[in-house]
Order: C-alpha cells, then structure tokens, then sequence
C-alpha cells in the first residue's frame, strides 16, 4: 500500500454479476441474477490528538495567541498517514424476479432481493484509538513517537464494521420483496 493513502482509500473494488432467463412457458418466466461483490479493506491510519509542546509554543513566530497557546491541541500520526488497511471482504447478492403473463401486454411479476446471501459477517474493521505515550520516546518538539492502544483496540465496536447488505444497513443479511404489474 502507498504510504500516503488518505483514511478510507480502497484500492479495488470488483463486481461480477450475470442474468438468467428462464422460460416457464404458459406459466411465465423467471430470470435470476446474482452478483458477487468484492471490495479490499479501507485505509487507516493510527492517530491521538495533543496538546501543544512548550518547545512549539516558544517557536510561535506571531501567529496570534488564539490560534497558538497551551489549550490547543494538534493531531500526531504515529507511521504514515493511511499506512494501515482494514480487510477486505467478498458477498454474494441474488435477485429473482418471476413475471407470468395474464392478459395481452399485462404482466404481473414478484422479485426477491438477498443481499448477503451466504450471510457473510466476517469483522472488517475495527477500533483504533490510540493514545500518545508520553513515557516512550520523544521527538525534538517533545512529542511522543510511540503509541499505547486503546481497551477496545482491534475489536468490534458497532454494526458497521461488518459486511453491509447494502449502503446505510449495518451488518447481515437483508431480504427485500416487490411486487408489480407491468403493461
């Protein structure tokens, strides 16, 4: 991964989909379409937010005491910004739409939407808080170079670092129905 990739970069994303028509004759039709949804992990990177070094506050070359005093915190990354990458994750959606004709062009029809077929729920990210380590290492401007992981580091911490059905659901599978009459 490139060294200066910013929060939430992928670098794939594949879709493989096809259709099938199935002629039931006098009985309608049926068609079938799955898709297999393949997205890599997101970037990440590890950061903690710290209040301004003395060593920083002597070097303020006039900016104006609002902008620059002990109050004001700034973000450190500890490694490259987006240097770390959640995982990647594969589903499978399917849609089957059955349609029998009744009356000339008239046409009712009943789809149904798995989203998540094979109930992928397999954890694709994760908490990452981390806190600065004023006890390791410090730079010149005595900010800390190492980090202490959170209590929940590496673990789940809401729906939504698992598999979404579709944007906006958390986790899971999802199944959608309609119904229709085309003309």
């Amino acid at each position: 991964m490139c060294s200066s990739d910013l929060d939430s970069f992928q670098r794939h994303k594949l879709r493989v989909y096809g259709t099938w028509h199935g002629l039931l004759g006098r009985f309608g039709s049926i068609d079938v379409a799955p898709i297999w949804r393949v997205n890599s992990g997101l970037a990440y990177s590890l950061t903690a937010p710290i209040a301004l070094r003395t060593a920083q506050l002597q070097r303020n070359p006039g900016y104006p005491a609002n902008d620059i005093n002990p109050a004001v915190r700034e973000t450190v990354f500890f490694g490259n910004r987006g240097q770390y990458s959640y995982k990647g994750y594969g589903v499978v959606d399917l849609a089957v739409t059955y349609g029998i004709p009744v009356w000339k062009s008239a046409a009712p029809w009943f789809k149904v939407e798995i989203d998540n077929a094979l109930k992928n729920e397999k954890q694709i990210a994760w908490d990452r808080t981390v806190g600065a380590n004023a006890a390791g290492p410090l730079d010149a401007n005595g900010i800390p170079t190492t980090y202490v992981q959170g209590p929940r580091f590496g673990q789940a911490t809401s729906d939504s670092q698992f598999p979404q059905p579709y944007p906006g659901q958390n986790g899971g599978r999802a199944i959608r129905m309609a119904l229709g009459v085309r003309f």
